[in-house]
This record gives structure tokens, C-alpha cells and sequence, in this order.
């Protein structure tokens, strides 16, 4: 058996966590514990029960009977998410490891987990932070509020059903202006309905805190260009055409694929 390729891990804090990245039946994440953290990195490679639980036993001083019972009811846990490919004895045909219903993650909100754990980590869906965040490979860490948020923190709260991840560029009494990286257009969301803040992201393995001086330089940055942003953001169509009918964007692919070989 072995990890799918599907899912990969993270360690932040010294918690590592489990993130599907392309599956089709689990699309979250699980935080693991040491246990599970050493049968994950076992199943990094193609290895069989027997052999994670001999792993085990060399590692922690346990006896075998509840070692096998901690490795299956990991394993368990795994082949109900869909994460590892497991082989038959007898043929090199993949075996119905998805049988068993995956584990819904809609039946836990994000503000359950935050009050739960104190920290929210998953990958990011939608554009509306980038260039910061990107859609659907970088990872963000959130965690719970406990206090007044500032200008330029990344905030998370609820609009109906969906989530929102956007900046604070303004912070009232008793709500927050916000604003996502790429958009023009601002919301007011009151103070209690902001659950989460952004304390770091991931990109490429490698983690970004929010303390960073080239994060607070980037914000700085970003905010102070917005209205030529929103100028050419708002006349985008506009620019397009123009460019169109000047050849410049024919002119613009040339080059491109030229230097790109």
C-alpha cells in the first residue's frame, strides 16, 4: 500500500497535516497526530501493514497487539478519505479502496474547527486574493480572532454558505471594510461575523508568516498602487481592444513564445 499522489503533508508547528491537492471523493484536510504522522510518512513509500507495524515497534515502546490496532485503525481512517492505493496479493490490479463512504467535511464548519483546535489550515479555492494566494495550490493557515483586527490582516468570515478570505483595509467600531488583492470592489462585514485571521500561508513547501517584512512591504505596496489598479482593472475590455487593434497583443504572444522557446 502506499500514499495516493493526491495527497500530500505539511508540517506546521510541528503538526503535520494531510492535505488533498486533485481528490475527487475528500477535498480537505486532516491534522495528525504522531501516530499517524509516522504511518503517513511510511506510506510515503510502497510498504504493507506488517511492515509499518514492525516500524512501530522499533520506534515506540508498545507491544504488538496494540501497535497493529493503532496501524488499522489509522489505515482505517485513510481508506475512508480515499489516501492510500493498496494492491492485491495475488495481481498488481489496484483494489476498491473507496468503498467505504468518504468522511464529509461539510458536516464540520470552519468556525467548529477554529473553536476545536484554534487553527483552520487548508488549500486555497478562488482568485480574489492573488497575487498573494494562489488558486488551488497555496495553503493557508487561520487562526482563531481573539482580539481587534488591523488594517491590512487577511480576514475570514461567512457570506450565506460560502467563505470568504479578503483584506481589511478599513476597521470601524463595529465593522471591518474589506477588500480581496484582485478585486475593486469593497464589502462592510460587522466585527462578530469575522471568526478567522491569516497568520501565514504556504507556497512551493515553504511557509510565508504574515510577521514577514516582505509580506507587511508587500501589503504597503499593493494598497498604496490600488488606484491604478482599480483604473486598469476597470478598463480592462477597454485596454484589450485597444491592444487588439494596434497588434500589440500578436506582437506580445511572439515575443513570449520566443523567449520561452
Amino acid at each position: 500500500m502506499k500514499l495516493k499522489s493526491d495527497f500530500v503533508t505539511h508540517t506546521i508547528e510541528d503538526t503535520q497535516f494531510l492535505l488533498s491537492v486533485g481528490g475527487k471523493s475528500f477535498n480537505g484536510i486532516v491534522g495528525n497526530n504522531e501516530t499517524a504522522a509516522f504511518i503517513i510518512d511510511r506510506l510515503q513509500n510502497d510498504v504493507t501493514k506488517e511492515e509499518i507495524v514492525d516500524a512501530m515497534l522499533e520506534e515506540y515502546d508498545a507491544d504488538r497487539e496494540t501497535v497493529q490496532k493503532d496501524v488499522e485503525r489509522i489505515l482505517d481512517t485513510l481508506r475512508k478519505i480515499n489516501a492510500i492505493e493498496e494492491y492485491s496479493l495475488n495481481s498488481a490490479d489496484r483494489s476498491d479502496a473507496a468503498s467505504e463512504a468518504p468522511v464529509d467535511m461539510k458536516t464540520t464548519t470552519f468556525e467548529e474547527l477554529l473553536r476545536r483546535d484554534g487553527k483552520l489550515v487548508y488549500q486555497v479555492k478562488g482568485s480574489s486574493m492573488t497575487p498573494m494566494l494562489r488558486e488551488r495550490k497555496d495553503i493557508v493557515v487561520i487562526s482563531a480572532v481573539s482580539g481587534r483586527l488591523r488594517k491590512n490582516d487577511v480576514a475570514l468570515y461567512r457570506i450565506g454558505n460560502n467563505y470568504v478570505l479578503h483584506r481589511v483595509i478599513k476597521a470601524r467600531s463595529d465593522s471591518y471594510v474589506l477588500r480581496g488583492d484582485a478585486n475593486c470592489l469593497s464589502e462592510t462585514i460587522p466585527i462578530q461575523n469575522v471568526f478567522g485571521v491569516l497568520t501565514s500561508f504556504v507556497r512551493n513547501g515553504k511557509e510565508y508568516s504574515v510577521a514577514n517584512w516582505r509580506y507587511r512591504a508587500y501589503c504597503v505596496v499593493w494598497q498604496t498602487i490600488f488606484p491604478l489598479r482599480s483604473f486598469l482593472l476597470r478598463r480592462r475590455r477597454f485596454l484589450i481592444t485597444i491592444a487588439r487593434k494596434q497588434c500589440v497583443l500578436p506582437l506580445l504572444r511572439r515575443v513570449k513564445r520566443s523567449v520561452m522557446g
